[in-house]
């Protein structure tokens, strides 16, 4: 503490009341401390080699412990020298080059004095984040009864020493670089890269849509047994695809609906519209032949009812116009050829009795009615 007074130099006169003082301290000059190497991890992999730092984090460090400091950084060492262009806001610094290894300046100064250190350097590390990209999102084709596949792809990548792995999938977790498809849905995979401190990590992810052949095809006929039209649905069950329903060899179609068919054996196959597969039933619908020449050339030789091979059991008989029994023939046979006795037969109208399962409504059924030998 010093203590003031005002003299008058020509008189000599002082006024003892009127005596100030003023107190003096002596601040130390500030000293700055080199920190360590300011890591992080790139912001986004749109854009490599760029971060955004928060350089008040290494504040602490370089002021040491030191009381009233503050703490202003610079991109250049004129301006730290100078004292001119500090980073407005260190909190944010984002680098705006491409670069791994950064270099700035900064300065301690005393909040009180404004006293400042000599400058130091601050080095900044940007690392990279490990990139990698999975397939894109498609289709995979399962099992229709168990939603499961043997033949999926594997996918991953394998970026070599350094790295880990975290897969989070349909079945579970894993921490191998690569991984086998069996099940629908998303596969996920963090890869860390372990060789710096920061861990930078990259996420990306899959997603397979099951899809397959019906687990079971079933085909209802509408329409009874030697109706004037014969009509069928396809429907199917199980199996996780869309489909296409296909009548022996025509065109594809959404629904399995089919009308006005011939009669005999028919095929309906579905398709899944992914490529996964497909699924094959056929069936017969019953109806008889209206005529037959068996005269010795390769056509309709015999007759018989069409579509009731797959019933072995049934029981057809054919009469003359008076009634008489000239033959009983089975649906799996060759049907007859016209002869009785080994005789064979004019030219006319033959009668039959047929005793069958019904495929419309699955009740034995009998059905009488004519037909036509031409020679």
């Amino acid at each position: 503490t010093v203590f003031i007074r005002v003299e008058n130099t020509a008189t000599g006169c002082v006024n003892t009341n009127n005596i100030a003082s003023l107190e003096l301290s002596v601040e130390p000059i500030p000293t700055a401390t080199t920190p360590g190497l300011y890591e992080l991890c790139e912001a986004d992999e749109n854009a490599p080699g760029i971060a955004v730092f928060d350089l008040t984090t290494l504040d602490m460090t370089i002021i040491a412990g030191q009381l009233n400091m503050a703490v202003s950084y610079y991109t250049t060492a004129t301006d730290a020298d100078a004292d001119i262009n500090a980073i407005a806001d260190p909190t944010m610094y984002v680098n705006t080059t491409d670069s791994t290894s950064l270099m700035l300046f900064a300065r301690v100064r005393q909040t009180i004095t404004g006293c400042l250190s000599d400058p130091i350097i601050v080095m900044l590390q940007v690392n990279a984040l490990p990139v990698f990209t999975l397939p894109a999102d498609d289709i995979l084709c399962v099992d229709a009864a168990t939603g499961t596949t043997t033949d999926g792809p594997m996918i991953g990548v394998d970026l070599g020493a350094g790295y880990t792995y975290l897969w989070n999938t349909p079945n579970g977790t894993a921490t191998t670089p690569t991984v086998s498809v069996t099940t629908a849905g998303t596969y996920s995979l963090v890869i860390t890269d372990t060789n710096f401190s920061t861990n930078c990590s990259y996420s990306d992810s899959v997603t397979y849509q099951a899809s397959s052949a019906p687990e079971t095809l079933n085909i209802q006929i509408t329409t009874p047994a030697f109706a004037d039209t014969h009509n069928v649905i396809a429907t199917v069950t199980g199996g996780s695809g869309v489909y296409e329903y296909q009548l022996d060899d025509g065109q594809l179609q959404f629904t399995g609906e089919f009308f006005d068919l011939t009669p005999g054996e028919h095929t309906i196959t579905v398709i899944d519209t992914n490529g996964c597969g497909e699924l094959i039933r056929t069936f017969e619908l019953i109806d008889f032949m209206r005529f037959f020449t068996p005269n010795g050339d390769a056509f309709n030789p015999t007759w018989n009812i069409i579509g009731l091979r797959n019933q072995p059991g049934a029981k057809i008989y054919i009469f003359d116009r008076y009634g008489k029994l000239l033959k009983q023939i089975s649906p799996s046979g060759q049907g007859w050829d016209g002869t009785f006795n080994g005789s064979p037969m004019p030219s006319q109208d033959y009668w039959f009795r047929v005793e069958y399962v019904d495929p419309f409504d699955g009740t034995p059924k009998e059905f009488i009615n004519h037909f036509t030998l031409k020679r």
